[in-house]
């Protein structure tokens, strides 16, 4: 290993340290059960490693998920049964008791579940909630080695992949995902996966993966699928680019029907993944829908041209106003995630303006531009079409589109001064966060 390397090596080395450091301490720290329904997906978990099922439709709470939240507290204000021997009884949580998760898919649950029933089994522990948390640590180290490879593609430095990634890891949204029992926890590593297979593909790698990889994403939450789009109109412009959409391409059949097919692939995958959870969570429900109470609170007929576009700044701005638990909450906080999210949108507007013509940072740029304004109003329409819904679409929809924004800002880290300065303010925010959760 030459010298150059060892470097890079040990900086990635040292964030992916850095991300566990701040997952462990932020497990640590907050003791709660998490308003982001929490109790909902470590009660997905609970029957997965307990029971070896899926939560269907019209399930209730375990026992176990119940006495969790009973005793830990719930960080919301909602007056929880308080810890005690005996049975629960479901009614007296939140949504009646009934377990909202069944939209999911089983393979976060699988994955954290088996996680956390080795780590607990190795320590001697009984619960799997604390290991459950714990998991996010490999969901983590692994996003940011596909990000920090990610980022090699167009030849970004290491100082700049470490300031970048700094600042993805301290950004509280993140650390709320990757450091409570959540599907969400999977959207970096998903959205770096795809990010990194389609930009081999687009330099000649093999097709198949990204197929792979698409379904994959999807498997772990379905709104990964934003990631898959990306990656579809990512290839689809640089195509355009290299002036092989010339009427369709009749001058280089090989190019296009290659393109197509990397696209059908992953298309056809992630509709077929959808499809038949769809079809298997409908016909293995337990009670209708409208039994559920919040699918009966957010029902409606009809949705309208306000309601889709009043969702366009989740994805514009998605780490932007996050949830900053009491435990962890400083005044610079909330701030500093409002300016950090600024600045990986400047950053994606300098790479899409002044990005070289025709190259790959511009296409990148782009598809990621279209995408962020297109999460917030497609989930809308989605939500409507096929579950009967309306309801304002969190900002976490959007995460498995924040390793695109890092592979953009180096553009705008180019810039010498800006880069020092970006530099300084990342080391303060990750020093600023240890001394936050710490305290």
């Amino acid at each position: 290993m030459n010298e150059g390397r060892r470097v890079r090596f040990i900086a990635a080395a040292a964030l992916v340290a850095f991300g566990a450091l701040i997952v462990i301490l932020h497990v640590a720290d907050y003791q709660r059960v998490s308003p982001s329904d929490e109790l909902q997906h470590f009660d997905y978990m609970v029957r997965v490693v307990r029971d070896h099922e899926v939560v269907h439709r019209g399930d209730v709470f375990t026992q176990e998920a119940l006495r969790t939240e009973a005793c830990r507290g719930v960080d919301y204000d909602f007056p929880a049964p308080a810890c005690r021997a005996g049975a629960y009884d479901p009614r007296q949580f939140q949504e009646g008791g009934y377990n909202t998760a069944y939209i999911h898919g089983p393979a976060y649950y699988a994955i954290s579940g088996g996680i956390a029933a080795a780590l607990s089994g190795a320590v001697g522990s009984d619960s799997i909630f604390t290991t459950g948390r714990l998991a996010g640590v490999l969901w983590l180290g692994a996003a940011l080695v596909l990000m920090w490879l990610c980022m090699g593609e167009f030849g970004a430095g290491w100082p700049m992949r470490v300031v970048t990634l700094l600042l993805v890891i301290t950004a509280p949204l993140v650390m709320e995902a990757t450091s409570t029992i959540n599907p969400d926890a999977t959207a970096l590593l998903a959205g770096a996966a795809v990010l990194y297979v389609v930009l081999r593909v687009e330099r000649g790698a093999r097709w198949w993966p990204a197929g792979l990889v698409a379904v994959g994403a999807v498997l772990l939450k379905s709104t990964n699928l934003v990631a898959v789009g990306l990656g579809v109109l990512f290839l689809i412009i640089r195509h355009v680019q290299k002036g092989r959409a010339e009427a369709w391409g009749l001058r280089d059949r090989a190019a296009v029907w290659r393109t197509v097919l990397v696209v059908g692939v992953m298309g056809a995958g992630t509709a077929a993944v959808g499809a038949v959870w769809a079809g298997y969570s409908s016909s293995t429900a337990r009670v209708p829908a409208m039994t559920i109470p919040m699918v009966k609170r957010y029902h409606t007929e009809s949705i309208g041209l306000r309601q889709v576009l009043r969702n366009v700044p989740t994805g514009i701005t998605p780490l932007d106003t996050p949830y900053v638990p009491s435990e962890v909450k400083a005044l610079w906080v909330e701030p500093a995630a409002q300016l950090v999210d600024r600045l990986f949108l400047v950053g994606l507007a300098v790479a899409a303006l002044l990005g070289a013509p025709g190259s790959r940072q511009r296409a990148l740029a782009m598809a990621t531009l279209v995408t962020l304004a297109l999460v917030g109003p497609l989930m809308v329409v989605v939500n409507f079409l096929f579950q009967g819904t309306y309801v304002d679409i969190p900002r976490r929809y959007g995460l498995s589109l924040v390793p695109a924004l890092a592979v953009a800002l180096p553009a705008l880290l180019a810039n010498r001064r800006v880069f020092q300065a970006v530099a300084a303010s990342a080391t303060l925010v990750s020093l600023g966060t240890v001394l936050a959760l710490i305290r």
